[in-house]
């Protein structure tokens, strides 16, 4: 999901918030190795420190967005070319 959207990304200001919900599959460090803040300053991973479920963990990344609008996706979502035409 997070290499699609940075794959087809707008000229608009945007940020990715992901949470991780207390994953066992080291998927948060993961993307932090794959996508640096230094290079990706757009991605913000977040640790919720437990599993929180699916709603509080929506609600983590609410709290952590700046955005006017925020749109919730799944991890299996990918974005194509004309996702978000502006």
């Amino acid at each position: 999901c997070v290499a699609s959207i940075f794959r087809f990304r707008r000229a608009v200001p945007f940020e990715i918030i992901v949470v991780d919900n207390a994953s066992s599959d080291n998927s948060a460090s993961t993307l932090r190795d794959k996508f640096p803040k230094s290079a990706f300053p757009e991605l913000n991973v977040v640790d919720a420190g437990a599993n929180l479920g699916f709603a509080a963990g929506n609600n983590v990344a609410y709290r952590a967005s700046t955005g006017e609008f925020v749109l919730t996706l799944n991890p299996a979502t990918e974005f194509e070319s004309n996702a978000l035409e502006v």
